[in-house]
């Protein structure tokens, strides 16, 4: 433990190795794809997904965080974002997905992250090929 001794007499304590000033950060929790239904083919890692406009398709995963409902925020190419309904239940997901238009699409930790605190989630970035 350092120390510091401020000229009115006030002593302040904190961590060998510490910075004053420096403030920890949580560690963001990790959203991970476990699968993929209803696509017309995606990768291993589920980072990149093809699918058609208007067909549903089922994204399922994990993430770390106590039952309840997000917006799921996926952005198009031209730079607008489609909403995305999805419940978590015991820290799993399941995401329906269905875009109205043909296109590139992307979900990366910018999109998880919006109306959010920096840093909340982190998801490895996702592409995703709309076809007609």
């Amino acid at each position: 433990m350092q120390q510091i001794i401020e000229p009115n007499g006030v002593i302040i304590r904190f961590p060998v190795g510490a910075t004053l000033g420096e403030v920890n950060q949580p560690s963001p929790l990790e959203i991970t794809l476990t699968s993929v239904t209803g696509d017309v083919q995606h990768s291993s890692d589920f980072t990149h997904i093809t699918c058609l406009e208007l067909t549903n398709i089922v994204i399922t995963g994990t993430v770390a965080v106590p039952d309840r409902t997000f917006s799921m925020p996926i952005r198009r190419d031209d730079g607008r974002l489609i909403l995305f309904n999805v419940p978590v239940v015991n820290g799993e997901f399941e995401a329906v997905l269905n875009f109205p238009t043909s296109g590139q699409y992307s979900y990366s930790d910018v999109e998880a992250n919006i109306d959010l605190p920096a840093n909340t989630f982190s998801v490895a970035p996702i592409k995703l090929d709309v076809l007609r």
